[in-house]
């Protein structure tokens, strides 16, 4: 098995805003089963994460053209100065479904 992750730093990294501490957030989970790699699909990555506590970052499904157009608009306007408080929530606002990371549960 092999779990890929990001370390965000508190000094070095900044994704719109400064952690308290380092931490880090599970990318790719994959198992070497009969010689062939299975990679993980975003809920069986959560899954895992919430199994072992591990950190995932938030993840927001748009599913409906509603959505999808309303997620580019808000991408449009926030990706050059909006901080991730409020990029954050504005996809809070126009996703279909949205699931906090856990980072922000494990300290």
């Amino acid at each position: 098995m092999s779990v890929s992750m990001e370390l965000v730093t508190d000094v070095l990294g900044d994704h719109g805003q400064r952690p308290r501490e380092d931490y880090v957030v599970v990318t790719v989970v994959t198992e070497l089963g009969n010689g062939k790699p299975k990679f993980y699909s975003t809920p069986e990555i959560i899954a895992f994460c919430r199994k072992w506590r591990l950190p995932t970052n938030h993840v927001w499904l748009f599913s409906t053209r509603n959505s999808v157009t309303s997620f580019f608009a808000a991408y449009d306007a926030l990706c050059e100065e909006g901080t991730a408080t409020f990029v954050c929530k504005a996809l809070d606002e126009v996703a279909d479904v949205y699931m906090p990371g856990m980072s922000e549960f494990i300290r």
